[in-house]
């Protein structure tokens, strides 16, 4: 779903609807409740809601977030070991990626997806 189902979480939150800006970093942050170790990677599309026909875009990570959690094979993973974000992180998982200074959506409207 995209911002019509979600705003009203984020208005109860006090929490800002992020905003893409191209060419700028996007900060990701996400409780780990079961810390089974893994790959992660984030996807944006020009849209209003989130579905599989979107032209998805995998962002890399930042280069001034390389020095952890990175596998250079593949820029756009933070990769982590079973239990090492709850030992070491509190659980939450921090990473920042970049947003194509060539993004643009002709609506204004862009959806994001952490996969």
């Amino acid at each position: 779903q995209g911002l019509s189902t979600w705003q009203k979480w984020y208005d109860v939150s006090g929490t800002p609807v992020p905003v893409l800006v191209p060419g700028a970093e996007l900060e990701v942050l996400a409780r780990i409740t079961a810390d089974h170790g893994g790959q992660s990677w984030f996807m944006i599309a020009c849209g209003d809601v989130i579905n599989e026909d979107l032209d998805w875009n995998i962002l890399q990570r930042s280069s001034g977030d390389r020095h952890h959690h990175y596998m250079p094979s593949n820029p756009s993973i933070f990769a982590w070991q079973t239990g090492e974000l709850t030992k070491t992180a509190g659980g939450i998982l921090a990473a920042r990626w970049d947003v194509p200074a060539s993004f643009s959506c002709p609506t204004r409207h862009a959806v994001g997806r952490w996969v």
